[in-house]
């Protein structure tokens, strides 16, 4: 279903993040499995792998990278990917991420 296709899954290292890596892992998908923390990010990709799929990690800020995070999904999966431009959708993620920090308050965290 997902086969040849690449999932850039963000906060993968725990929670739901880690349940989307792992089943889009499943349904075989490419994941790059992106959280802050290594430990967490070589877990799950060491658990795709191990049930068969493809995964590689990267622990760049979301917030302050997210043009980084897909370089790293592109260098890691090109042959599958090589001509999705993605650019678009990066700008408007991190739009809407800036937007959604910066009007938060501290006491709604």
């Amino acid at each position: 279903m997902m086969k040849g296709r690449t999932a850039v899954v963000t906060g993968a290292g725990g929670g739901l993040g880690r349940a989307y890596a792992l089943e889009l892992g499943r349904r075989g998908a490419n994941v790059l499995v992106n959280d802050l923390s290594d430990e967490a990010t070589t877990r799950v990709a060491q658990e795709i792998v191990a049930a068969g799929g493809r995964a590689e990690t990267n622990t760049d800020n979301v917030v302050d990278s997210p043009e980084a995070i897909i370089a790293s999904a592109r260098h890691a999966f090109s042959r599958e990917n090589a001509g999705i431009q993605l650019d678009p959708y990066i700008h408007i993620i991190r739009t809407y991420i800036h937007t959604y920090i910066h009007n938060t308050s501290s006491e709604c965290i």
